[in-house]
């Protein structure tokens, strides 16, 4: 086993529940479990070491700065400029030859910032693309000149991708893009995201209690972030056809800067059938998801490729069916329409959505079907341990000069 250090750097990190940070405590604790020494660059908010059931530990390097807790364009940017530049600082200080620098997008561009410093200090680059930067912030800008900015970005970022010792994509479509900005495909890893560990799905009927739905009724949910990359004014407008089936609920469980405006759409449609939750804690999440009887994904057109909803992953382990509402042509419609997991139906399809959900309420059997087959699927997946060997072999294989 490899002495040298594997040195993750993202801003957010256990016991944050932010979902980047619930896949670096998974990796980096099934890594150190395995014997490689350890050790995150992260915000300031937590303790400065983890030990882990398993005895094996963690050192925490906890910036000086809280982490960002403020909305707005401009001060979510000082915000990550901020972590950027003393995670530098950070990296000057305990990286040595031959250590593996892992930078997650958290801020973005954040491997960019670190690649040149890594590499002047003798480590190995590797870069774990969670989404793709500044493409995001493209499909999403407000302002043309914010668009041009970022536009330069993208020969600065590609450059840094090609330097590095490897990039790892959390789907195909990413690695196609990533492979279409001139990276060798012998840099391109491909490691899929997996369903938090420790989840636990029973005690769905409480939960469903908790939010006062009975057995006869059918929520269809939609948990997690409600950012500007999900299409999700379909959502209340499929809900606000059927405001007259009281026993049909739909539940909008998270929170972002969409929230305000989906809440008032809903107002607008009369769609008392629609309620918005705040998000669930981690310790709640697993019955949360399996309390449901079907649940949504969206995503934009123009972000296939550049961003993957992981909530899928929980979903698919929680054993419930999805409805997806986005482009046919993306990665995640076409695994849940080839694998029969549920529906991918346009953005504004909202005809097939309904017959699908009114279909689905009146088959018990088809609902119990759908289930086994998502099992199924789940147990086919590589999940957290796939991912520890493969991230294992990567990192502590030797890297040519």
């Amino acid at each position: 086993m490899t002495t040298n250090k594997i040195i993750f750097v993202n801003r957010v990190f256990w016991p944050a529940e932010d979902a980047t940070a619930q896949l670096l405590y998974d990796l980096a604790t099934g890594l150190a479990a395995t014997g490689s020494t350890v050790e995150i660059v992260t915000a300031s908010d937590g303790a400065e070491s983890l030990s882990p059931a398993s005895g094996a530990a963690i050192k925490i390097h906890r910036l000086d700065q809280n982490r960002m807790r403020t909305v707005g364009l401009l001060a979510k940017a000082m915000g990550y400029l901020r972590f950027a530049l003393r995670a530098r600082e950070a990296i000057k200080r305990i990286v040595r030859p031959g250590d593996r620098v892992v930078a997650m997008t958290d801020p973005p561009l954040l491997g960019p910032w670190l690649g040149q410093l890594a590499r002047d200090r003798g480590a190995h680059m590797w870069h774990w693309s969670q989404d793709l930067y500044p493409e995001v912030a493209l499909a999403i800008a407000p302002f043309g000149v914010f668009t041009k900015i970022l536009g330069n970005v993208k020969g600065w970022r590609d450059r840094e991708w090609r330097a590095a010792t490897g990039v790892v994509a959390i789907g195909d479509d990413m690695a196609t893009k990533i492979r279409a900005r001139q990276v060798s495909p012998d840099k391109i890893q491909i490691s899929g995201n997996w369903c938090p560990a420790g989840l636990n799905f029973a005690d769905a009927v409480s939960q469903r209690e908790a939010w006062n739905v009975s057995s006869d009724d059918f929520v269809v949910a939609y948990s997690g972030n409600l950012g500007r990359a999900h299409t999700l004014a379909p959502l209340v407008e499929l809900a606000a056809r059927f405001s007259e089936e009281s026993a049909v609920k739909f539940l909008v469980i998270g929170q972002g800067p969409q929230k305000s405006r989906l809440e008032q759409r809903a107002e607008e449609l009369k769609a008392v059938n629609c309620r918005f939750l705040p998000p669930a804690p981690r310790s709640d999440l697993g019955r949360n998801l399996a309390a449901a009887d079907l649940h949504v994904i969206t995503m934009r057109a123009d972000c296939v490729g550049v961003v993957w909803p992981s909530k899928f992953y929980g979903i698919v382990a929680a054993g419930r069916p999805i409805l997806f509402i986005g482009p046919a042509d993306a990665e995640i419609a076409q695994i849940i329409t080839r694998e029969g997991l549920g529906i991918a139906v346009a953005e504004n399809d909202f005809a097939t959505a309904e017959d699908f959900i009114v279909s689905l309420r009146g088959d018990p059997n088809r609902q119990t079907m759908l289930r086994r087959r998502l099992n199924a699927f789940h147990r086919d997946l590589p999940g957290l341990a796939g991912a520890v060997a493969s991230w294992q072999r990567w990192l502590t294989s030797p890297v040519s000069s």
